[in-house]
Parts: C-alpha cells; structure tokens; sequence
C-alpha cells in the first residue's frame, strides 16, 4: 500500500496503550470469501484505509478487518485481525455496516516510528479502545469482476493477496475512534476464495 498521513489530532483521539517491548514479527494467513466494504480517505493531513470482509474457513464463518493510519511517512498504526460476525451486517447488494467495539479486536495491531523513510521501524504492540463505525451504500447498479494478485511492501508490512473478487462503487460514512473522516473514496462487494498472508512487524 502506498503511505498515507494522518493528524496529529488524529494520534491524540487515538486510545491506545502502548506496551514497553518491541513488537516481535508476525505472518498471519487468511481466506476471505463473502461480502465486503473497503474506504480510502483524506482529511487534512490524515490520510487513511479500512477494510473488512467476510471469512468462511470450512463452514465457520469469520470477519476479516485491517486498517492503516498514517501520521507521516515516519509514523503508523496498523492493524489486522478478527471481529465478532454480528458487528458486520448487511450485504453488498442492500448495503453493508461495521460496528465495532475495538476490545473485540482479536489479532495484531502496532505503533511503528522510523528514523527516516529507509530506516527500521521501532514497532509496538497496540491494545486498542473505542469504536469504529462505518456504512456502506452501492452508486453503481454493475459490478465489475477480476482476478487479482496484489503485493505490496512497506517498513513494518507486507502483503501478498491472491483471488478474486467483484465490486461496485459506493458511498460510505466512516467514524474511526471517534473522528468522522471526509474526503472518502469506497467500494463494496464479494470476495471469492482470495487468500492473503500479512507481515506486520519490524524489517
């Protein structure tokens, strides 16, 4: 993924406690496969993405959610894991809507820092509190289809993404612990058997 900024207003509404050690690296395997709803945004000098989609490993179902928060290219908070089904609803057809309650969060979520853009990241691991809200609603009535095989690198994360999947364009209202974000770019719609392995930690 390409860097993104977030405010400094964003990192002080952020509530999180940081942990004294240094974050140990992680490679985490998921298979997404149902309905799901991505935002971009910008707002001010905070930049931003989340995403979430549902999950069937055999016949349990699960919810798949990861986000990014950029302060500068020297600072980010990332996250990917798990939520309660029930805090996912709807469908990409009627409209989708994510409300969570981030003790739920089960997975890895981490404040990294660099020196500068080429150094390695000092990440520590995140507990995560308060809320984020997020709805969406399709614009386009056609869907568009496509295999895709995405690989992105960056200081602290890398992900490999493989599948396919189909999707429209939509509108979506987004709070993230609470800051209502503007400026939002967004899609909805299906995952089909799209494996993705995530890297989150240091170099």
């Amino acid at each position: 993924m390409i860097p993104r900024k977030y405010s400094l207003a964003f990192i002080l509404s952020v509530l999180v406690v940081l942990t004294a050690a240094t974050a140990s690296a992680q490679t985490t395997h998921y298979t997404l496969n149902g309905d799901f709803g991505r935002v971009y945004w910008s707002q001010n000098e905070m930049f931003g993405d989340l995403y979430v989609s549902r999950s069937h490993s055999g016949k349990t179902l699960t919810t798949f959610m990861s986000f990014d928060l950029w302060y500068s290219q020297l600072h980010v908070i990332s996250g990917t894991g798990s939520i309660p089904n029930s805090a996912f609803t709807g469908d990409w057809g009627a409209g989708l809507r994510l409300n969570l309650d981030t003790q739920n969060f089960v997975g890895q979520a981490y404040d990294c820092y660099y020196d500068n853009v080429f150094s390695t990241p000092q990440c520590y691991e995140l507990k995560l509190t308060g809320t984020i809200d997020a709805s969406w609603q399709k614009t386009n009535q056609t869907s568009e289809s496509y295999t895709t095989v995405y690989r992105s690198r960056l200081p602290g994360r890398r992900v490999m993404e493989r599948g396919s999947e189909e999707n429209v364009s939509a509108t979506a209202r987004v709070n993230i612990l609470g800051i209502d974000v503007e400026n939002v770019y967004a899609v909805m719609g299906k995952t089909h058997n799209v494996n993705m392995d995530i890297y989150i930690g240091p170099n």
